[in-house]
């Protein structure tokens, strides 16, 4: 660590970094190699002994960055930050300079850029529990479009319309740092009036969390065990895809058949088998329409009309080619991609498992139950079909509820809408996540429940069995559901709490009587 001048490091920056067009006379705190610093990162406090009273333009670290804090307080002007890898921390609670990252941000809790002095450039994954943008210099298209966007909550400056109700604050953020209404007045302007700057600050200078202890929807929440006993393109592991019942093996008859598709990346993965036959289990992958591999078992031949002596075979073949056939993995360049790829299958196949018993654990039918008995969710299920008053509002997020409804068809029914920004036309977007009570034919079995994904609005939109292959939704639905199961008695204030009972039956009345008032006007 040194301070170098401009000129010696400008040919590292990329171009689109601010701080390469510019020709700044004081010297650059330069970082060579990855970096772990103990102590949380003030970058008004970034001084050169040789211009103690100026401002340091920036720090440059060339490789990652690992760091509790980051943060300043005068927002008309402070020190950069450029990390040309990866930077993770805490905190970042900033304004006044670009921070600019050439591979992915990971902070652990909250994300906030103040005042349009500064700029967030980020080449690589976005991720934050809380993100806070009160005219700070972000691509609000890539937000609005969730380009490798994996934010929890995001409270971006073209939601000012919404800072009066500043409930996603007041249930993520500590109450001590944050203005309550009466210390407030009439004019909220931004969602900075609610923030405690000085101590929020102070508290991140200490190295302290601002959050409360909520649930982080976030991939890979913990290490899950590895199900295989070695990394192998093995009879074993092949026919371990098909047992259990991760996915759904025990609510399909058997002999049907079952496909499990996702991909990561580039590479589409598809499982299929018979199900109660692991024998007929097959794995093929596609890169694009470059090449496709194929790992499948076959029966040996044996004179033994009876033999039950399998083996396991791999091919490949390139789909852009017509005609193209499989081919035996044999001395190809594409058997070490193969290699690769199934190593990877068995490890996401592991953390399916992990995922598939913390979903078996939370989202039962006791707990479903025990959510769908509340007073305020029995209320505003009768309400499901109604356009009004039928939704909880709560932090980023709209809850409903659907009865049962035996003569209709209905099934006792959780939906979580959760917020995604907005689209290209500007419309707002959202994920839904259905949760259903639901039973098998054999009146033996027991309920549970079951979870449906759907991504675009409306009664004509497409609804998905959620798979436990896409993990990072599946782990979404199940920290959602806990999340639910903790504040859908804290949500309902206005009525349950602020409300006397004699005030509730008065509402109650009021309301009899113009629906009473209603009718008869109706029939003159």
């Amino acid at each position: 660590m040194k301070f170098i001048p401009f000129s010696e490091i400008k040919h590292l920056l990329p171009n689109n970094c601010w701080y390469k067009q510019d020709i700044p006379e004081l010297p650059v705190l330069y970082c060579e190699g990855h970096q772990y610093w103990d102590a949380p990162l003030d970058l008004d406090e970034v001084v050169n002994e040789e211009h103690p009273s100026e401002i340091i333009p920036f720090i440059l670290v060339n490789g990652n960055l690992t760091v509790p804090q980051i943060y300043n307080e005068h927002v008309d002007g402070s020190t950069g930050l450029v990390v040309l890898g990866n930077l993770k921390t805490n905190n970042i609670v900033v304004g006044g300079q670009e921070i600019y990252v050439k591979g992915d941000l990971d902070v652990a809790e909250v994300f906030w850029g103040e005042h349009d002095h500064g700029n967030l450039v980020v080449e690589g994954t976005i991720r934050s529990r809380l993100f806070i943008n009160t005219d700070y210099g972000v691509d609000d298209y890539r937000f609005s479009m969730r380009e490798n966007i994996e934010v929890d909550f995001v409270l971006n400056h073209d939601l000012e319309r919404d800072v009066a109700d500043p409930t996603v604050l007041f249930h993520l953020i500590k109450p001590e740092y944050l203005y309550t209404r009466e210390d407030l007045d009439d004019t909220i302007y931004s969602w900075q009036d609610w923030l405690k700057t000085a101590d929020i600050l102070r508290a991140l200078a200490q190295n302290q969390s601002i959050l409360l202890d909520t649930p982080n929807p976030a991939y890979a929440d913990e290490a899950y065990p590895y199900a295989f006993p070695n990394k192998d393109i093995t009879l074993d592991n092949v026919m371990k895809l098909a047992g259990g019942t991760i996915f759904n093996q025990n609510h399909i008859p058997d002999k049907e058949e079952i496909n499990i598709e996702y991909t990561e990346g580039p590479m589409y993965k598809r499982i299929s088998f018979f199900n109660g036959d692991p024998y007929s289990t097959t794995v093929y992958f596609q890169y694009e329409d470059l090449y496709a591999m194929l790992v499948t078992i076959e029966k040996k031949k044996s004179i033994l009309p009876f033999s039950k002596d399998y083996t396991v075979q791999t091919f490949y073949k390139y789909p852009s080619e017509q005609g193209s056939t499989w081919q035996p993995m044999v001395n190809t360049s594409i058997a070490e991609s193969l290699t690769i790829e199934w190593q990877k299958l068995l490890r996401e196949y592991s953390d399916m498992i992990g995922i598939y018993n913390k979903k078996q654990k939370i989202v039962t039918a006791i707990n479903f139950n025990e959510i769908m008995k509340r007073p305020i969710v029995q209320r505003l299920g009768k309400r499901y079909y109604e356009s009004e008053d039928s939704t909880v509002f709560y932090c980023g997020q709209q809850w409903q509820f659907r009865l049962e409804d035996k003569a209709a068809g209905h099934a006792p029914r959780i939906t979580i809408h959760n917020y995604l920004g907005k689209g290209a036309d500007g419309e707002n977007q959202y994920e839904y996540f259905h949760y259903e009570l639901e039973q098998d034919p054999d009146p033996k079995s027991k309920p549970y429940v079951q979870i449906y994904y759907q991504r675009e609005k409306g009664p004509e939109a497409d609804v998905y069995l959620l798979e436990v292959c896409t993990r990072r939704n599946m782990l979404k639905a199940i920290n959602y559901f806990i999340y639910l199961q903790k504040y859908i008695e804290r949500v309902w204030i206005k009525e349950e709490v602020i409300l006397t009972e004699e005030e509730i039956k008065l509402r109650e009345a009021i309301d009899k009587g113009n629906n009473y008032l209603r009718g008869i006007l109706g029939q003159r």
